[in-house]
């Protein structure tokens, strides 16, 4: 199968392109949420590199807009934050990826992979 053929299945079918990633990086994911927006992958602080390094770099995968960038705090639970990562595929598909980060813990950032969240993780 070409990739323009995987290209037209992940245009029109969401649950195939989300079917493929976590297939894909089964070992890193913790689950997976579809909503309004499109899937959101929850992983743990220390796969955010590796995970986002495969959909960016994997032909058929091809995550290379980084749309956003959100953090919500959770003032009475013991890990306090979720970090909400927005992207977009070549193929038009929305990406969320979200990560839980404890208060005193230190997220790496992304910039190295998708220069534009350099400001936005000022920002955040």
């Amino acid at each position: 199968m070409g990739l323009g053929v995987l290209y037209d299945l992940f245009k029109t079918t969401p649950l195939l392109f989300i079917t493929f990633i976590k297939a894909n990086i089964r070992g890193w994911l913790e689950h997976v949420i579809f909503n309004y927006s499109g899937p959101e992958l929850y992983i743990l602080k220390y796969n955010l590199i590796p995970v986002l390094t495969f959909l960016n770099l994997n032909a058929v995968v091809r995550l290379k807009t980084f749309v956003d960038l959100a953090v919500t705090d959770y003032p009475f639970k013991e890990i306090r934050f979720r970090v909400s990562y927005n992207f977009l595929s070549i193929y038009s598909q929305r990406l969320g990826i979200n990560v839980y980060v404890a208060l005193q813990n230190v997220l790496i950032s992304i910039k190295s992979l998708f220069k534009s969240a350099d400001w936005l993780e000022r920002e955040a």
